[in-house]
């Protein structure tokens, strides 16, 4: 899922203004760019195989008894 602000900027197809106005403040200032960073890392650890399996099995052990 992706959150607006979070790790990106979501902006409406065909809105020139609003990329150019996101495009620029990334360019502009380090921090958004940092923090984008921290916390897609962070979320791309949710989808790591270990983590997955690690769910799987945490939901489908309570079936099995």
């Amino acid at each position: 899922m992706i959150d607006d602000g979070e790790i990106d900027f979501l902006i409406s197809e065909g809105n020139e203004t609003a990329f150019k106005k996101k495009l620029y403040l990334l360019m502009q200032d380090q921090q958004p760019r940092v923090s984008f960073g921290q916390v897609a890392r962070v979320k791309m650890q949710q989808f790591e195989a270990a983590e997955i399996a690690k769910r799987f099995h945490t939901f489908i052990r309570p079936l099995g008894k």
